[in-house]
């Protein structure tokens, strides 16, 4: 019934709709990484899809990607949900999914993090010509740190999800 009266859709993205960098890719190989995204509405977390380009790999790879709360700027320690991101055998620019193992509430104009803590990546990061820019973190020796240059990067994200109806 959930299924019909709210289906799962595409609530919000960053920089989604932006066209990628030509060949202009971020790879993170030697930290974890964290990307900063703070939700607009409140909805029910299905999937999300990170634009990226695959490694040529022998066989699929899963990355274990977290969610994590706000702290000071920086992913907290309280886990909010973890998935798993499908890195697909063949190369390429594409839309990568990741799937939570359990739908969450993501609340509006709180700031989450999207973490994948294993380093290297089997892909690298799509970046956007225009759009916003996001001040990621790097988890190095167990910690979160910030870049000391300020450089930003325009990640590309898409959320999809149930929308909630939420009385205030």
């Amino acid at each position: 019934m959930l299924d019909q009266t709210r289906p799962v859709q595409f609530v919000e993205g960053i920089n989604e709709n932006e066209e990628p960098t030509s060949g202009r890719f971020l790879s993170w190989g030697e930290y974890g990484i964290g990307i900063p995204y703070t939700a607009g509405i409140t909805y029910s977390l299905a999937q999300i899809e990170v634009y990226g380009s695959p490694e040529e790999l022998s066989q699929p790879y899963e990355h274990t990607v977290k969610i994590y709360t706000d702290h000071e700027d920086s992913p907290s320690n309280t886990l909010v949900v973890e998935g798993k991101l499908a890195i697909p055998s063949v190369g390429g620019e594409q839309w990568l999914p990741i799937k939570p193992v359990e739908n969450v509430v993501i609340l509006a104009q709180h700031k989450y993090w999207l973490c994948i803590e294993e380093h290297p990546l089997k892909f690298a990061i799509g970046i956007a010509e225009n759009g916003e820019e996001l001040s990621l973190r790097a988890y190095i020796s167990q910690r979160w740190g910030s870049s000391q240059s300020g450089r930003t990067w325009k990640c590309m994200l898409r959320f999809y999800g149930r929308i909630l109806t939420v009385s205030s």
